[in-house]
């Protein structure tokens, strides 16, 4: 009887053992066939290139994040407050995508008008923020790169120019100006010797006939007539010569009076074409450093002048119309910024969509067993 008791306990205990394994095995059954479904290889494949594209994803907010930081520090010229400033709204422009993503996603009937216009609209300045930074770079790189350089070659040039002319004229006046002392010293000198070799024979030979009649002497007494002609013609000749020499430098000073006259005028004139090409100079620097290159192919970029050149004179040739550089930078670059903004939002929201399907897998598995258990 007893052994009767214990094996129909054991033989009821086996049954129930058996009973609470079948139950806990279909408990499980939608979990492990779900498990199943998710570890085939086209969901395995189709999970790595979800982590692929979410590293595309990260890879373009990264591009975003430099590109901003690079424009606020252009415009500020700190780069830490740079790179905070940007850490911060493209943290927060990344977390809006995936955060309400989420909770439209979930929550969608929870939320209301008010909320729904201000989450679009930080979600809309964060990207439009985000976009036109990455338009700004865009556009500073490809539009006219190399315009500092053709101003400074452009300048140098001028500069040259500059320093040619001005040696030039300075070469001029140099000359005109020796030009015109040598005149008027050689008219002083030509007249001088023409003087001298008049006067200055004549007076050698009177005093050397003074001298000799000197020898002469009548009764001791060598100032005889002819001595004091002699003398005193000397003396007439010698001050007929200090007087038209006197006469000489009188004229030649005031010659040098009109040379320096002539001169400053000469100076004064070329002051005025010095103060001339000076202005020409800054004129022409002027209008270099305000001016546009758009359509100076040194300034632009060369591949770019090349698309423009096969756009221009192939495609649109026979429809008579043409594209501007800064047509093509302002397309380019807005497409550009466009896509990569895209990018991000695309990536990152996709995320969220596969994400947030794997959670109501999650739930629904975790809800099937949890009947299950209720069930038992």
């Amino acid at each position: 009887m007893k052994n009767e008791t214990f094996g129909n306990a054991s033989g009821s205990r086996s049954a129930e053992h058996s009973k609470n394994q079948d139950n806990i095995a279909g408990s499980y059954s939608p979990l492990l066939s779900g498990l199943l479904r998710e570890i085939s290889i086209s969901r395995i494949t189709w999970v790595i290139l979800q982590i692929f594209y979410c590293l595309i994803g990260i890879g373009a907010a990264f591009v975003s994040f430099l590109m901003e930081m690079d424009v606020f520090y252009r415009i500020t010229q700190q780069a830490g407050f740079s790179f905070w400033i940007v850490m911060i709204l493209e943290s927060a422009k990344v977390l809006t995508i995936i955060v309400y993503g989420f909770l439209f996603r979930t929550r969608a009937s929870e939320i209301g008008m008010g909320t729904r216009c201000i989450i679009a609209f930080f979600k809309f300045s964060l990207i439009t923020l985000s976009l036109t930074c990455s338009l700004a770079l865009v556009s500073f790189y490809l539009d006219r790169p190399n315009i500092e350089k053709v101003r400074s070659d452009d300048i140098q040039q001028i500069e040259d120019e500059y320093r040619e002319k001005h040696a030039l004229m300075q070469k001029r006046h140099d000359a005109e100006t020796s030009v015109l002392r040598a005149e008027t010293d050689r008219e002083f000198k030509e007249t001088f010797e023409v003087l001298r070799n008049f006067y200055e024979p004549r007076i050698e030979q009177l005093r050397a006939e003074v001298r000799k009649e000197m020898n002469n002497k009548v009764r001791n007494d060598f100032k005889g007539p002819i001595y004091r002609e002699l003398t005193k013609f000397l003396e007439k000749t010698e001050a007929e010569y200090a007087l038209k020499k006197e006469n000489l430098y009188r004229q030649k000073k005031s010659q040098d009076v009109k040379t320096d006259a002539a001169l400053a005028e000469r100076k004064k004139a070329f002051r005025q074409e010095e103060n001339k090409l000076m202005e020409w100079r800054n004129n022409e620097i002027s209008k270099i450093r305000t001016g546009g290159y758009g359509e100076d192919e040194r300034a632009n970029n060369r591949l770019v002048t090349a698309v423009l050149r096969t756009i221009n004179d192939g495609m649109l040739s026979m429809l008579n119309m043409s594209v501007h550089q800064i047509t093509f930078t302002c397309l380019f670059s807005f497409l550009i910024a466009i896509l990569l903004e895209m990018t991000i939002y695309a990536a990152f929201y996709s995320a969220v969509l596969t994400f947030s399907s794997k959670l109501d897998l999650m739930f629904t598995l975790d809800g099937s067993r949890v009947d299950a258990k209720k069930k038992s």
